[in-house]
């Protein structure tokens, strides 16, 4: 019997706030959008360039609204989950498929939304 793994891994910092959506009373997704870097050697120039790579992760259910409660643009995540495909055909016939990663677990690298504000606060007085 043959077996498959399908995981994926990322850490980086988001680019924008979440997403929620309501679909019903029990389906409930987050969007996020989570940017990585990667430092390579330009070979022509000889100089070290940053290269960003986005990728759009969704959340399903309680862990979409907790991702809605505790992400922020900027904040740095750690997120595990799989790979998941989506084809459809638009009006004129064109096929689109989009591939995105759908979040199962979730391990926020910098301070939740609410201590963020607290610590945003204390600076202030």
């Amino acid at each position: 019997m043959s077996y498959g793994i399908n995981k994926v891994i990322i850490m980086g910092h988001l680019g924008r706030d979440p997403e929620l959506e309501y679909h019903s009373k029990k389906k409930t997704t987050a969007l996020i959008s989570v940017a990585t870097n990667k430092a390579i050697i330009d070979k022509h120039t000889g100089e070290r360039r940053i290269i960003t790579q986005w990728h759009r992760i969704c959340f399903f259910g309680r862990l979409a609204e907790v991702v809605s409660d505790l992400l922020y643009k900027g904040c740095h995540v750690y997120i595990e989950g799989f790979l998941s495909s989506h084809s459809w055909q638009d009006d004129e016939g064109q096929k689109h498929t989009i591939i995105r990663i759908v979040g199962q677990q979730l391990q926020l690298l910098s301070a939740a939304k609410q201590e963020k504000r607290q610590q945003n606060d204390d600076s202030q007085e």
